[in-house]
């Protein structure tokens, strides 16, 4: 995710004082159980490159839970396509019915969910959480219905709570860890109309006439190894969603017009009595986000083997190459920098989300029309870029390598900053990254020391005060501190520690140690003190000094 605030600001040189004996620090995650891919598993690795296939599902098949879901997407009458360039979408909106008339959704989308779970999280589960994010209060006319749960083949009775966005199902046998239950259901999500607030990732733009569907069917909670299922409330600041990773095997039926990108691959497409059916697979994958529209056009680049698409409104063209451009520099950078990405696809989309500059998804990242809109104008310079390179990055550092978003946003978010940051200097030289830096974090976590103090990074997206608060210090103050860490160790173990994190911790989900445990490996060092100076306490201070240049790679040497 790209804040739009967090363009906008300097870095600042910070000195740590008061440091702590070093703690002990929790293990990474366990591996699971592992199974060799068979024919019947196989197809739902094709969204995987041909020469990782293997090994990705070797290492993957009997440990990950597999999603199979049937959907029918259907527009509202009110909500007809624009077939022409003179049409213009039309939305029914909350008013059209007349004042207290309940809203009409643009959209709906009905099915059934197949879930093999798969216990990963290391002890005996008798129950097992599914986040129903359409139901938050922030969709507006936006909602999910569950009905027909059953549990290995028997009717069970599940519990809604947490505002009803939080979905219990008991199992009717306790399943131990490594083995698998299945879970059926029958759904109905409402498609709202765009709200305007931070929770618009899901809902119909009648202005562009696109539909963002991300957390559109009942998804498995994320299971925290600190706190174990997150079920708490969505925090108005920070990345709604936390999942682990799952393989999905996804039909989803729509009206022959539209052009539907999703991650993952489109493995075929049968159009027949007027609609279309499109069968999607992923290979290990957080989310699977759909985004419709009749109208899309497209450019592609191959990168690695890897096939980057930006699709984008017509009138965008401009842009949408320029974010094709951005988004294969990225892919090519991170590729050489931390390993290579895995997956056959990567779709750039340009959607209307007034509060973010972008977001990720699994294999797809939405960035905002306004960006492209703007292209010619936009300030700071190379603004697009960055956020394209940020979103990219989170391929790695959300998609590959999970995290809790709403319990340690830093991990998440601050190591994505300043990898874009990165990128800057990979692709434009070290003096653009300073520029940058001083643009995208010293200016605003310094008028914010000056003003209120330092805090701290490392705390749970709730504990903010406001939007400023949690950009200065998950975004601002992490990056700032990755930054000071890679100073710190230098940047052979810097890049070493990030490829053994992207490595030993793919498919799972880390916690703060984990990271601070590969740059330990890598340097040879107790980085306790450093870690709590800058993650865990609000004890820096801003020096007026500002830092050198970190110099220009030399050729050929894996310098990030």
């Amino acid at each position: 995710m790209c804040r739009v605030l967090a363009l906008a600001a300097v870095l600042l040189v910070l000195a740590v004082n008061g440091l702590l004996p070093t703690a002990a620090q929790h293990a990474s995650p366990p591996a699971g159980p592992q199974a060799s891919p068979d024919a019947a598993t196989f197809p739902l690795y094709e969204a995987v490159l041909a020469e990782r296939r293997g090994e990705v599902a070797a290492a993957t098949t009997g440990r990950l839970s597999v999603y199979t879901i049937e959907a029918t997407f259907t527009l509202a009458p009110a909500v007809p396509l624009a077939t022409g360039a003179e049409a213009t979408p039309v939305m029914a909106s909350p008013a059209a019915g007349g004042e207290g008339t309940a809203a009409v959704p643009a959209a709906t989308l009905a099915g059934r969910l197949d879930l093999r779970y798969v216990n990963g999280t290391g002890a005996e589960v008798s129950e097992i959480y599914f986040r129903l994010y359409p139901n938050a209060e922030g969709y507006a006319e936006g909602e999910i219905v569950v009905s027909d749960v059953t549990v290995d083949g028997a009717p069970s009775t599940p519990e809604r709570g947490v505002d009803d966005t939080v979905l219990r199902v008991p199992l009717s046998t306790p399943v131990p860890p490594g083995s698998a239950a299945n879970v059926t259901m029958a759904f109905t999500t409402d498609v709202p109309t765009q709200t305007g607030d931070a929770l618009d990732l899901f809902s119909f733009d009648p202005a562009g006439g696109t539909f963002g569907l991300a957390y559109w069917y009942p998804l498995l909670a994320g299971y925290d190894p600190e706190s174990g299922w997150h079920r708490d409330p969505l925090s108005e600041l920070g990345d709604p969603l936390f999942a682990d990773s799952a393989l999905y095997d996804v039909t989803l039926t729509t009206l022959p017009d539209l052009v539907v990108v999703a991650s993952g691959v489109e493995l075929a497409a049968e159009t027949r009595d007027g609609q279309t059916r499109h069968r999607f697979v992923t290979g290990p994958a957080r989310d699977f986000t759909v985004v419709a529209d009749d109208d899309f056009a497209s450019v592609s680049r191959n990168v690695g083997g890897t096939t980057v698409t930006s699709y984008y409104n017509p009138e965008l063209a401009e842009a949408g190459a320029a974010v094709l451009e951005y988004g294969a520099q990225a892919l090519a950078v991170y590729n050489d920098l931390f390993g290579a990405y895995p997956y056959a696809e990567l779709d750039l989309v340009g959607v209307t989300m007034p509060n973010w500059g972008g977001f990720e998804f699994s294999e797809l990242v939405f960035i905002e029309n306004g960006s492209y809109q703007n292209l010619a104008t936009e300030y700071p310079p190379g603004s697009l870029e960055f956020t394209v390179a940020h979103e990219v990055a989170h391929q790695w550092w959300y998609n590959l390598v999970g995290s809790n978003q709403q319990t340690h946003a830093f991990l998440d978010e601050g190591l994505t900053e300043y990898t874009a940051i990165v990128y800057v200097e990979r692709q434009h030289g070290p003096a653009a990254a300073e520029r940058w830096l001083d643009l995208s974090v010293e200016v605003g976590l310094s008028f914010r020391i000056a003003a209120v103090g330092d805090g701290v990074a490392d705390r749970p997206s709730s504990a903010f005060t406001d939007d400023r608060d949690y950009t200065n210090m998950v975004y601002r103050k992490g990056a700032a501190g990755f930054r000071a860490l890679r100073r710190e160790i230098g940047d052979a173990a810097y890049l070493a520690g990030l490829r053994d994190y992207a490595t030993q911790t793919r498919f799972a989900v880390a916690v703060p140690a984990t990271l601070r445990g590969a740059f330990e490996r890598a340097s040879g060092r107790d980085l306790g003190p450093f870690w709590r100076g800058w993650f865990e306490e609000a004890r820096t201070r801003a020096s007026v000094t500002v830092e050198t240049p970190l110099g220009t790679p030399a050729v050929g040497t894996p310098t990030p």
